[in-house]
């Protein structure tokens, strides 16, 4: 069996602290990336990065709440509905991200009741 080695990302991600039983076991057997691996340093932000991943990941359980969240919503919507709320997620996107009034002029226009940018010649 030809022994693949180790990518210098993963070699470094091992060197910073990540757990990966995979490469610990390559590494004990491949001489190669052990000695590639005493050439690394660990990225000096590692402590402060793996504090941050585990404190702003969400929660183990979210997965599977969203999961059963979407299945009961597809359960009780019809497949019109789902692609009708897909078309309008952008115009509640825009509401949200600018505000009422500019999703309200934004409706104006598509629809030919607001002012247009250009004028007609």
């Amino acid at each position: 069996m030809k022994l693949g080695h180790l990518s210098k990302r993963r070699l470094q991600a091992w060197v910073d602290g990540s757990t990966d039983p995979r490469a610990d076991a390559h590494l004990e057997r491949c001489e190669r990336c052990s000695g590639r691996v005493e050439a690394l340093e660990p990225v000096p932000d590692t402590e402060l990065r793996n504090l941050l991943t585990a404190e702003l990941a969400p929660p183990s359980e979210m997965l599977a709440r969203l999961e059963a969240r979407v299945r009961e919503e597809v359960g009780r919507t019809s497949e019109l509905e789902v692609i009708g709320e897909l078309f309008t997620l952008s115009l509640r996107t825009l509401r949200v991200l600018i505000g009422d009034n500019a999703a309200q002029s934004e409706r104006g226009t598509a629809d030919g009741t607001g002012a247009s940018s250009r004028e007609a010649p």
